[in-house]
């Protein structure tokens, strides 16, 4: 079994023709209609939620951590089980219900260089609390994780007779938590593997006066019995609203006076008289898009590059359209500074846009000038992945992703990072990463800044620039992003058209993988 992809869930069909009315009736009609197209822009990430327990709530049911035991490699069998997978970390999965028993979850001693993040998430993909790295609880220790006793307030509290590490409140009853465990290379496997098997859940039954009909499987059900996305959302939403309200309390009365009027009440769906579901389903982009690209949601961060806004990042509070536009095909993201995954797009009019997304031709080359080491904290780490249809590049060198743990040089030849991922002692300054089709090796020099494409070219790609806990510059716009560039394939026996690496030597190709070694301590903005 592996972890059930990550899938971009989009909102489709056409509208329907509307039949004549008279006034009162369209006054009517709009209120149901209106209804209907807000419980779908609210409840559009539950298909995401559904789609990411699906197969782990089948495999090993709820309350269970599932344990990823190594990455996806770009030229395995099961390259194309999971959707834009990270090379950076190892996941633990599990599917959270509340309904009936609280969970004390027992983590280990973790190294405090070792990144490692423990995100807890409702089902509609708000990262409501985080245990781990660069976050205030950062302990070993049992936590207990409950259904928050007051409905107004959530997240980790002190527990004040000392029993457990904190309270892990949950605003809603069930959800989903997701590990990340950093592999710096293959040695560290093992030892990853054996904080996995140390993280212990132990549930504890409820009363049976507090246990609440519902859970996770009445939920995956009410969605399968459904003949269309909006009908399976719709249906979520009436099985689960009453034990996972909005993350917002005030808005509770907002909400469920909205679904109702929308035809969920008492765990059912009906379609109200007056209501279109496929109408409304065909205005959820519209509403999702404009909230997308509303002012302040993106953050300019130079050369291209923009940042999502960090109230619109992993949590969204009221917002509920942005949280449909980031936390459907975006699923379980999680707040900054935890992370950060820039987008690019130099917004050029001209016929030489370059994007995210482009297509790689067979005699074409891109290239990511980095002006420096991106500024980490201790545990931080950064990486840039090729993707061809959301799914890594096979390739000769079976490399998909290049970071601060590979064999990085800079123009003369010298490491930009030691094993383990730390500064090396060279100065720092520009280094480059060169993409181009994979059937066109560049000379030696390029070897192990080269993430190749697709053989042949002629195919869309895509890159993911990914930050964990990086240092504020990554945000603000006091770190230089990368300037990104295209040019002719660079061939051997052809002059390098590009400064990178000009002088190194054979020596920058890649080596076997030496024994971990320790992070150095770094301090923000002075690696």
């Amino acid at each position: 079994m592996t972890l059930s992809r990550f899938l971009a869930i989009c909102c489709f069909g056409l509208p329907l023709a509307w039949s004549l009315t008279t006034p009162s009736t369209v006054a009517r009609n709009a209120t149901a209609q209106n209804a209907t197209e807000f419980s779908l822009v609210y409840g559009y990430p539950l298909l995401s939620w559904a789609n990411f327990v699906g197969a782990l709530y089948e495999g090993v049911g709820p309350n269970v951590f599932y344990h990823s035991q190594y990455f996806v490699s770009a030229n395995s069998p099961t390259a194309r089980n999971i959707v834009a997978p990270n090379q950076d970390t190892l996941y633990s999965a599990m599917v959270v219900d509340l309904t009936k028993d609280n969970l004390n979850i027992t983590t280990p001693d973790i190294a405090s260089d070792w990144f490692h993040l423990f995100s807890f998430y409702d089902p509609f993909g708000d990262n409501w609390a985080n245990i781990g790295s660069e976050n205030p609880y950062n302990k070993s220790g049992s936590y207990l994780l409950r259904r928050s006793p007051d409905p107004n307030t959530y997240g980790l509290h002190e527990d004040p007779l000392g029993q457990y590490a904190a309270f892990l409140d949950a605003p809603q009853s069930i959800g989903v938590i997701l590990v990340r465990w950093l592999i710096f290379n293959d040695t560290s496997y093992q030892q990853v593997h054996e904080w996995q098997n140390a993280t212990i859940i132990d549930p504890t039954p409820l009363p049976v006066k507090d246990q609440i009909t519902g859970g996770v499987g009445l939920a995956l059900a009410a969605a399968k019995n459904a003949t269309s996305p909006a009908e399976s959302v719709m249906k979520m939403l009436a099985q689960i609203n009453s034990y996972c309200p909005p993350l917002v309390a005030s808005d509770k009365d907002h909400v469920d006076s909205q679904l109702a009027a929308a035809g969920i009440r008492d765990f059912t769906y009906t379609t109200p008289p007056g209501a279109n579901l496929s109408f409304a389903n065909a205005s959820v982009p519209i509403i999702t898009n404009k909230a997308l690209s509303a002012p302040g949601n993106l953050i300019n961060v130079g050369n291209g590059w923009n940042v999502i806004a960090k109230n619109a990042s992993g949590t969204y509070g009221t917002h509920y359209a942005l949280r449909n536009g980031i936390a459907g095909p975006y699923y379980l993201q999680i707040t900054e500074p935890n992370a950060y995954y820039p987008t690019f797009d130099n917004g050029s009019k001209s016929g030489s846009q370059i994007s995210t997304h482009f297509n790689l031709s067979a005699d074409q080359a891109y290239i990511y000038t980095f002006s420096g080491r991106p500024p980490l904290s201790e545990t931080g780490f950064w990486s840039l992945t090729l993707y061809q249809d959301q799914y890594l590049v096979s390739n000769p060198l079976d490399r998909s992703t290049l970071g601060d743990r590979s064999n990085l040089t800079f123009p003369d030849g010298k490491l930009v990072y030691e094993h383990g991922g730390a500064a090396t002692g060279a100065a720092d300054r520009e280094f480059q990463i060169l993409i181009q089709p994979a059937d066109v090796a560049p000379p030696y020099n390029w070897t192990s800044n080269w993430l190749p494409g697709p053989a042949g070219g002629g195919q869309d790609v895509s890159v993911l620039l990914r930050f964990y806990d990086a240092c504020d510059g990554v945000f603000n716009g006091t770190y230089e992003y990368p300037k990104v560039s295209v040019q002719s394939v660079v061939r051997n026996g052809s002059s390098v058209t590009s400064t990178a690496n000009a002088n190194a030597s054979k020596s920058a190709t890649p080596t076997a993988s030496k024994p971990l070694m320790p992070r150095k301590v770094s301090t923000c903005g002075k690696l």
